[in-house]
Parts: structure tokens; sequence; C-alpha cells
């Protein structure tokens, strides 16, 4: 077997590491959301059915090991309707955005996996 197809199955495992360890770091504190505060002032990108994307901002490996070279960014896609995410009659008190997370991780082999998981994040107004 080639090395690519070998080692597939480890660089998707490592990708959705990353984007797990991401998750938990924002989740830990709110110096750790800096990033995602960063996303908000990038430039305009936008896509189909995203017309509100900005550009990607980079995000530090959380994961790193011999042989492995780890790509992370975010990008803000849009403020959305707390509505459309179950918070009911309170929803007029939370800002919700949401965003995407991109990740690539790649062996020294040349296998690599690239993985993206949209998330929400969900802050009381001021």
């Amino acid at each position: 077997m080639a090395s690519n197809s070998q080692f597939r199955g480890a660089t998707f495992q490592l990708a959705q590491s990353e984007i797990k360890a991401h998750l938990l770091s924002f989740n830990t504190n709110v110096a750790n959301r800096a990033p995602l505060q960063a996303a908000l002032d990038k430039a305009a990108e936008p896509i189909t059915r995203f017309p509100n994307r900005l550009a990607a901002q980079t995000l530090t490996a959380q994961i790193s090991s011999s042989g492995l070279t780890q790509s992370s960014q975010v990008n803000s896609l849009a403020n959305i309707d707390c509505l459309t995410l179950g918070l009911g009659d309170s929803a007029e008190n939370f800002t919700c955005r949401q965003y995407e997370i991109t990740t690539r991780s790649t062996l020294t082999g040349g296998a690599f996996s690239e993985q993206v998981q949209g998330i929400y994040f969900i802050t009381p107004k001021s």
C-alpha cells in the first residue's frame, strides 16, 4: 500500500483532534477566544450562502509531533438570529456568531487530511 493509503486514517484523526483541541481551548478561558475576536476584524471574503464571510484568521497549532505539520484557521461566517438556535425568550440577551474552523494535518510522507467544522459561539450582550 502507498504511504498515503496507510496513513490517511491517522491524519484524519489528527485533524479531528486538532479541531477538538481548538474548541476546548476557546472554552477554557476568555483570553483563548482572542482568535475568534480577531477573525471579526478581517476583510470580507464572501462565498455562496455566506455573503458576510470574512477572511481567515490563522490559529496556533494545539497538537504537535515529529513529522506532523498542522495548519488551522477560523473564518467568521455571520452574526445569526439566536432564535434559530432555540434560545427562546432570552434570545435578545445574547449575541450569536457562526464560525468555520478548517484544519489540515500533513505527515512527512505526504498523507494529509483536511477537515472543516462549523461552530456557533453564543455570548451574553453587554
